[in-house]
């Protein structure tokens, strides 16, 4: 009947409705700059008179199908009146996903460790991540990338300094597991390797309970 016809052309056009303004949230939601951070601090007196602290910070922006990462993450220590840690990491991720799965990637990344035998150490490259696993509770991602790397080495025993520039690969891994609706579990490995010298090689691990 013509009312039945209008009732259900009412219906689709409730519906249409509806997934616009799905969309027009989830549009919304991505452009949002998202910011997490962490700090922490550890003061000891007595015998001992010891200060920690150590902060991370990550920025993320994406819109359609561009997603920018900037993090930030340092750890500095002293026992009494003598600096023991002095360390700085900050990396820029830029990503383009070509698939819902599959997208490509471009890393700049800076690191200073005064109580390393490195001045600094920075690097630059592309590569790819692909997503094995993005439902609600788990998701499991792999980062392959080919870098060009800066070591700019200190030598205590000749105070002598010096670059070591050579291609590196770095792989990593990032798995996080929603336990409950407001816990959650995430874990990162990361390594890196000089191409034509696999002895050396810097290996990451990051576990979050948040």
């Amino acid at each position: 009947t013509t009312k039945e016809t209008q009732i259900k052309q009412i219906q689709n056009s409730l519906e249409k409705l509806k997934k616009q303004l799905q969309n027009l949230k989830n549009d919304t939601k991505q452009n949002h700059l998202k910011v997490h951070a962490v700090a922490g601090f550890i003061k000891t007196t007595g015998n001992t008179d010891t200060k920690t602290l150590n902060y991370e910070i990550k920025l993320k922006k994406n819109w359609n199908k561009h997603l920018v990462t900037l993090l930030f993450d340092g750890l500095y220590a002293k026992d009494a009146s003598i600096t023991t840690k002095d360390k700085f990491f900050t990396e820029l991720e830029y990503l383009y996903e070509l698939t819902p799965k599959f997208a490509f990637s471009y890393q700049v990344g800076y690191e200073k460790d005064k109580f390393s035998s490195y001045d600094y150490q920075e690097y630059s490259g592309m590569g790819v991540r692909y997503k094995f696993v993005n439902t609600k509770k788990h998701k499991f991602s792999v980062y392959a990338n080919i870098l060009y790397a800066i070591d700019a080495i200190e030598e205590s025993s000749t105070d002598t300094s010096y670059k070591d520039e050579y291609m590196s690969y770095k792989t990593k891994i990032v798995y996080s597991w929603q336990i409950i609706k407001n816990l959650k579990f995430k874990q990162e490995l990361t390594y890196i390797t000089q191409a034509d010298e696999i002895p050396n090689y810097f290996i990451y691990s990051k576990s979050i309970l948040s």
